[in-house]
Order: structure tokens, then sequence, then C-alpha cells
């Protein structure tokens, strides 16, 4: 199961986005070993934010999910604002639930592998 987030932000927030990118990604790493990849990527004019998610399964999604609203989402909703959500993969329907709220792009996998 994977997911990128596309956000737009200002800027002049970049530096914060920045350090709160360093914050989620030493958490997750540190706590989340079904959490495979956890990246965040910026266009060159620092408008423009993609996180990119993927997790071993959808438990591991759901508690990512939590732990993130918990921890992060406040500060996160404040610096960036989720414009587009496409999803990947075969989420369990608690999972699938849990991402409606985002308004995902669903997209269905037909060939290929990770590992």
């Amino acid at each position: 199961m994977s997911w990128t987030i596309t956000c737009s932000c200002n800027p002049d927030s970049f530096s914060e986005i920045t350090a709160l990118a360093a914050k989620m990604t030493e958490y997750f790493q540190s706590n989340e070993p079904d959490t495979t990849n956890f990246e965040f990527s910026a266009s060159a004019a620092h408008d423009e934010v993609h996180v990119y998610e993927r997790y071993s399964n959808s438990a591991q999604a759901l508690l990512h999910m939590k732990a993130f609203g918990d921890m992060f989402g406040s500060d996160f909703m404040g610096l960036l604002t989720p414009v587009k959500v496409v999803a990947y993969g075969f989420p369990s329907d608690e999972l699938s639930s849990a991402l409606s709220a985002l308004s995902p792009v669903k997209m269905t996998s037909f060939q290929g592998f990770y590992r």
C-alpha cells in the first residue's frame, strides 16, 4: 500500500517545512519498521511538496495515520495544504475507509512487483 500526497505551500515557510519533515522522518524511521518509504520532495520554487509513503501492509498504514494525526497533523496542516492524494495497492476495507476522508484517486495495480 502506498500513496503520494501533493501539497501546496508558501515558499517563505520552506525552512519550517524542512524542519517538520526532519522531525517526522526521524520519528517514523525510528518507530515504524513496517513503513518502508517516507519521502518529501519539493519543486524548485518550493511552492509544492510531494510526500511519498509506502507501507508493508494496511495495518501499518493505519498505525501511521494515527501517529501522524496525534503528533504532527496540526503542524503539517498549518504549513502544507493537501491538494491531491493518489493511492496505490490493495488497501484493506478499514484503510480504504480511513483514506476516503482524503478523497484519493485510487489506482489499481495490474502488473509489477516490489521488494
